[in-house]
């Protein structure tokens, strides 16, 4: 009985031990920071804003299967795709072979609400403007970290969405506002405005004001890109710059046949 009894110690010490040793296991690879496995399957998709990303699922040194997501350029790196000079892209051939992959490299969306993304407003103004602008969570609450409200950040967005822009544009047309200074921006019709109520009027006025502000957003009314630069009556799409901040060309085209008036409150 005895000598079952120190078998059985044995069996159940070693039992432990093995947790013990397969917990320290998952500890490390979890504080690596590293993912490492063998790849199943690469395949391309496209993120938020429409930009190819590289899609890796992988069995991992655990046995469970994970999916990484990279930008083309970090796959090119690791070997996994060539990028062609056309800019399309080629999976290698290399299913099969052991990977290690920092998770400094690994893709995350600026269209998905961060983590903390508790601000409601913020984040709705990121699910609105973050696919037309590339604007995430983050950048709209520094805005408003800089003390700008989140209509006025609303109505920026808008107008750099109306202008064919992106998230520095909005950035500039916010710091712009706060100096009071809009000598940078030429408007469409050669103007420089002096002040905001002339930029909105000038750039928003194709748009339905009703659908271009906060509160459309917050609700739900607003569409995006509703008039963009490249729905713009007239405009030509073809590469005319007439919108300008800092030097920058912002592909703003030509805008024809403004002042529409179709009894909106323009």
């Amino acid at each position: 009985m005895l000598k079952n009894k120190t078998i059985l110690g044995l069996l159940l010490a070693l039992v432990i031990i093995g947790i013990q040793v397969t917990s320290a296991q998952a500890a490390s690879f979890n504080q690596t920071g590293t993912v490492i496995g063998t790849i199943n399957s690469i395949s391309t998709s496209t993120d938020s804003t429409g930009n190819t990303i590289v899609v890796v699922t992988l069995t991992d040194t655990l046995g469970a299967t994970q999916t990484v997501n990279l930008s083309v350029d970090n796959a090119v790196a690791l070997g996994l795709v060539t990028k062609n000079a056309d800019g399309s892209v080629t999976v290698n051939d290399v299913v099969g072979q052991s990977i290690s992959i920092d998770q400094s490299l690994v893709f995350t969306d600026p269209c998905k609400s961060s983590e903390g993304a508790d601000q409601l407003v913020g984040k709705a103004l990121t699910d609105f403007f973050c696919g037309s602008l590339g604007v995430d969570y983050r950048t709209i609450q520094d805005f408003h970290a800089n003390g700008f409200g989140y209509g006025e950040i609303a109505q920026a967005c808008f107008m750099a969405q109306a202008l064919g822009g992106d998230a520095a544009l909005c950035e500039s047309i916010l710091n712009d506002k706060k100096m009071g200074d809009f000598s940078s921006l030429v408007l469409p019709n050669g103007d420089t405005p002096t002040n905001w109520g002339q930029l909105k009027k000038e750039v928003l006025r194709q748009e339905i004001k009703s659908l271009t502000n906060l509160g459309a957003i917050v609700s739900g009314r607003a569409v995006n890109n509703i008039n963009s630069a490249n729905n713009h009556s007239g405009n030509s799409t073809g590469g005319n710059t007439d919108i300008g901040i800092g030097g920058n060309d912002h592909g703003h085209g030509n805008g024809n046949g403004h002042g529409h008036g179709q009894g909106k409150g323009h």
